[in-house]
């Protein structure tokens, strides 16, 4: 199976040429737009089972494909749990039906540090914020920051802000391999050096995949970034930097995500906001608003509902 949007918990970025943007439907996933009859997206955390429940919404998912955790060939509904970032494709002729689910970890790391006082924490170089809302593995006791402890190795799976930080909707131990997803900043080539918020990364002996345009990447990148160890400096060694998923299967033409540019839109759940750049919308909080994006494109109608 094709990687579907990535990040998700998890960051959604996506680049898609649209001619036009509608607001919000009512009904159930997908809703009613006339025309829409390709794709419906989904994106939130898991509410409940018996199949799965993306905040209000009920999906089939008896003969749906899932990817969770980069693992398409034995993952199922079983490796789901509350407070999990899933994106759920459909037909939106039979909306509640899944075709496929997506889930993976915002960040998997040690605990560097635990603010108590401001419901933080800091795994691999990035801060989580924890709320009422997160959820907590039952083997965490109890089940709140108290239940942790500095260089436990935990997986967070959550939404990212407008500064970089991660908002917790799950919190569970790890399993040991470091994975952090962000972008690239301050890249020296030279050094082979990069950093993905308060995290440094060595990638002098790091695997780079080859999706990436030109073959590597570039300042400014979503990658997500594997390893197992430190340097002696606290730089995570890197075994592997890839590009984050972006795009939707099958349907999107191969681009990096667009940053700017006309008829190109850009919506990021760490920003909080919208914005395409011959009409922008700004000032829209993406936590509490329910979005549906919908245009043309290769000849067929699309619709994105977060």
């Amino acid at each position: 199976m094709n990687k579907l949007i990535g990040n998700a918990f998890i960051t959604v970025v996506t680049a898609i040429a649209l001619t036009g943007c509608g607001g919000s439907s009512g009904g159930g996933p997908g809703g009613t737009e006339p025309g829409i009859d390709r794709l419906g997206v989904r994106s939130g955390t898991v509410t409940g089972f018996g199949s799965i429940f993306v905040g209000d919404d009920r999906f089939e998912v008896d003969n749906a494909e899932f990817e969770v955790d980069d693992d398409s060939a034995g993952s199922g509904q079983d490796d789901l749990n509350f407070g999990d970032t899933v994106i759920v494709t459909f037909d939106p002729a039979t909306p509640g039906v899944a075709q496929t689910v997506f889930s993976d970890d915002a960040v998997e790391g040690p605990i560097d540090s635990i603010d108590m006082l401001n419901s933080q924490l800091v795994v691999a170089g990035q801060t989580v914020t924890v709320d009422a809302l997160t959820s907590f593995d039952d083997s965490i006791q109890p089940a709140s920051l108290a239940g942790l402890a500095i260089d436990d190795i935990v997986e967070v799976n959550g939404f990212f802000d407008g500064s970089g930080g991660i908002r917790a909707t799950r919190i569970e131990p790890g399993a040991g391999e470091i994975e952090v997803k962000g972008f690239v900043e301050g890249l020296d080539t030279n050094a082979m050096t990069f950093s993905i918020n308060a995290l440094d990364v060595d990638y002098g002996s790091a695997i780079i995949d080859d999706s990436f345009p030109n073959g590597t990447f570039a300042n400014g990148d979503f990658v997500e970034v594997k390893g197992t160890s430190f340097g002696a400096g606290g730089e995570l060694l890197a075994t592997k930097v890839e590009q984050a998923p972006t795009e939707l299967p099958e349907l999107l033409p191969p681009a990096r995500p667009a940053r700017s540019g006309l008829s190109f839109l850009e919506f990021q759940v760490r920003a909080e906001t919208v914005n395409r750049a011959d009409d922008p919308i700004d000032n829209i909080d993406l936590q509490s608003t329910r979005l549906s994006l919908w245009g043309t494109l290769g000849g067929g109608r699309y619709k994105l509902k977060l």
